[in-house]
């Protein structure tokens, strides 16, 4: 069982963890902010949808399938560096801690924002000419921890979301309904 405690940045280890942080910051810095709970019909079967902000690039709109019989989905934005504790739980990355920006015991984690290098997107004339030009730069993203093939590329996504790139990251969880 892999478990996964982001302060910033960890790296998973075969036997235990190994967690870092970057220049220094200890968690008292830590910043966060939660969004409102988006509401869904809880109706076993219906997919869950939602709009999410992602600055700069806009709002993504998301519908995906429950994987838990009567569910909500939680957006959490932190700003970085921040906290997360997550362990690979048949599959799913699951909420092991309940954590300042919202997140709860039990929820899992279904989609994360990610950095990755690509050419621009776009239809108009600066990006066709940079597409040309071969000039590749960091792209943001939303990763779908559900397709994950492995629990690295998980960590992969989670910790793409650097200070160098961006100030906040966004999550994205379902949480099992009250009763």
């Amino acid at each position: 069982m892999s478990t996964l405690v982001l302060l910033f940045l960890a790296l998973p280890l075969s036997n235990g963890l190994r967690t870092a942080t970057t220049n220094g910051v200890s968690s008292k810095s830590i910043t966060c902010s939660r969004s409102a709970a988006v509401r869904m019909d809880a109706a076993v079967g219906s997919p869950i949808e939602m709009t999410v902000d992602l600055p700069p690039r806009g709002k993504a709109k998301l519908r995906f399938k429950r994987l838990l019989p009567s569910s909500e989905g939680i957006v959490v934005k932190y700003s970085l560096p921040c906290a997360l504790n997550v362990e690979n739980r048949d599959g799913r990355a699951v909420c092991t801690k309940d954590g300042a920006g919202g997140e709860k015991v039990g929820d899992v984690l279904r989609y994360c924002t990610q950095w990755s290098l690509g050419l621009p997107s776009g239809d108009g004339a600066i990006t066709t000419a940079a597409s040309f030009a071969g000039a590749i730069s960091w792209q943001l993203g939303l990763f779908d921890v559900n397709k994950a093939k492995s629990w690295d590329q998980v960590v992969e996504a989670l910790v793409s979301n650097t200070e160098q790139r961006t100030n906040t990251m966004t999550l994205v969880f379902e949480r099992p309904a009250s009763s």
